[in-house]
């Protein structure tokens, strides 16, 4: 690895150009909804081009494109690192202190939305991309790069579909660039990631005079007696898979740290891995305050372990709504979105966390992801080794979003040294 100090020197010497870099691509709204990505796919597809790399966009609709760069060397392994080019929507103004979309400078951090969701791995990305062609580094097979439109609303139109049109269909291994590493709890790693079930319950009831409620039927009532049983399976161990207990083990040191930052104790942190959990998100109901509702709706996010079965926690909510005895309930899976999980002690792991130890001088810690990433399409639907590593903070989806500029700099050599070792002569 001593051998690429030359190109990571560099990247440590950009610092300010990966920041001007992120800034550019902060000042892009690509707000999901609606997912316009046009315009920062259009500035990606040049800033690639202009470094030789071979570049194809794909559009599924007009403005939710995919941009795919690559730098090909020898017919031999591919290497593709993954990012997505969307944010989620700044919310209230009066709660940022400064323009989202400006990309503010103060002190040691970047703050605008999508700095560290995930814009700031794009130019942190971009720079290594720009550097191994710079210093004419020599590579065993190909790199490539997929910017893709809609992370944030599930991937249909974006990683989703460059995995079912095969364009993973020759690739050896993948870096998914979602954040894990920042200044306050070091360097991470992804392997596994939960799974998603988004429900719709519906409750009907009967109209009725709110003078005379006993004459009708409350759907609201219904609605608001069920929630807390569902909730109640959160409190239900459910059947783990002892690889998941294995990999948590090995991410203590991380969550101890994470704890200590968020307020929570060990075993609270465990919970997540080996129970659901439930958030009920909207509740609809009613036409009138005087009127007896007879329909009201709500949606729970129910949170699925990995190496778990989103099947099976479904069957679980589906009993508990049969053994309640209300009537005039119906249950609509909106969203499924399946765990993942890739093995920790696969080479591409292995070879991840040594650069990342000779990047940041200490072996990363190893965690399991609450949440989703796009990582779960390559890992479920083709078995392709996938990691999921980035700059990032706590902040992501946030007002003040903000990631650290050394985290940039981190992570942009980790991204060089990882595809300099993947495909090394």
């Amino acid at each position: 690895m001593s051998s690429y100090k030359n190109i990571l020197n560099e990247i440590g010497n950009r610092e300010e150009e990966i920041v001007n870099l992120c800034r550019r691509l902060i000042g892009f709204k690509s707000v999901n909804p609606p997912g316009d990505v046009s315009e920062i796919a259009g500035f990606i597809k040049d800033y690639m081009l202009g470094r030789g790399f071979k570049v194809e966009t794909v559009a599924v609709e007009k403005s939710r494109v995919n941009v795919i760069a690559s730098l090909q060397s020898r017919e031999k392994k591919t290497l593709v690192w993954n990012g997505h080019m969307d944010v989620v929507p700044p919310g209230r103004p009066e709660d940022w202190k400064s323009n989202p979309y400006e990309g503010t400078v103060k002190g040691s951090m970047l703050i605008g939305r999508g700095a560290a969701d995930m814009k700031g791995a794009i130019a942190s990305a971009l720079e290594a991309a720009s550097i191994i062609v710079e210093k004419d580094a020599e590579l065993d097979g190909t790199l490539t790069f997929h910017f893709v439109p809609d992370e944030e609303t599930m991937g249909k139109y974006g990683t989703g579909f460059l995995v079912e049109k095969g364009y993973y269909s020759n690739v050896d291994a993948c870096i998914v660039g979602e954040g894990t590493c920042n200044q306050v709890w070091g360097p991470a790693l992804v392997p596994a990631e939960k799974g998603i079930l988004t429900l719709r319950i519906k409750a009907s009831g009967k109209s009725a005079k709110a003078s005379l409620p006993f004459l009708g039927e409350n759907a609201i009532d219904k609605v608001i007696k069920l929630m807390p049983m569902i909730e109640s399976l959160s409190q239900e161990t459910i059947k783990t898979d002892p690889r998941l207990i294995d990999l948590f083990n090995m991410g203590k040191s991380f969550y101890s740290i994470f704890n200590k930052m968020l307020g929570l104790s060990l075993e609270q942190i465990e919970r997540l891995y080996t129970h659901l959990t439930f958030s009920v998100g909207m509740i609809k109901g009613g036409i009138k305050s005087n009127v007896v509702p007879d329909e009201a709706t709500a949606e729970i996010d129910v949170r699925v372990p990995p190496l778990s079965d989103l099947d099976d926690a479904l069957s679980r909510i589906e009993k508990v709504i049969k053994e309640s005895g209300i009537k005039g309930i119906t249950i609509e899976p909106l969203e499924k979105v399946e765990p993942s999980y890739q093995d920790p002690r696969a080479p591409l792991v292995d070879l991840v966390k040594k650069c990342m130890s000779q990047v940041w001088g200490r072996e990363p810690a190893l965690m399991i992801q609450p949440g989703g990433t796009d990582a779960r399409f390559i890992r479920n639907k083709l078995a392709i080794p996938t990691v999921v590593m980035g700059p990032t903070s706590e902040t992501a989806h946030s007002a003040n979003e903000y990631v650290m500029k050394k985290d940039l700099t981190l992570c942009s050599k980790a991204y060089a040294l990882i595809a300099l070792e993947s495909l090394s002569l």
